[in-house]
């Protein structure tokens, strides 16, 4: 059963995947880098939003969609981690 108190503080389904095709669309024509970190962060929302917990479909594809739209774009490499210093 959701958590009642995080249900009543989630946007309603159809708003998190309107936004999410908004902010695909925009992404599509600038390569924000702004955009395209909050469309993983509206993803992850979408994959643990209460009322998509019925959809496998749903789930697996928000689930997988994270893990694309996190890695870097084609042709630009991530920065690597500094080592922590002791």
């Amino acid at each position: 059963m959701p958590d009642k108190d995080n249900y009543q503080l989630s946007p309603s389904l159809d708003v998190v995947i309107a936004t999410l095709l908004y902010l695909m669309t925009r992404y599509s024509s600038t390569q924000c880098p702004q955009i395209r970190m909050s469309i993983t962060q509206h993803l992850a929302l979408l994959r643990d939003h209460p009322e998509a917990s019925g959809s496998n479909a749903l789930l697996n594809t928000a689930k997988n969609l994270v893990g694309h739209w996190n890695a870097p774009p084609k042709g630009v490499e991530r920065e690597p981690i500094p080592a922590t210093l002791h």
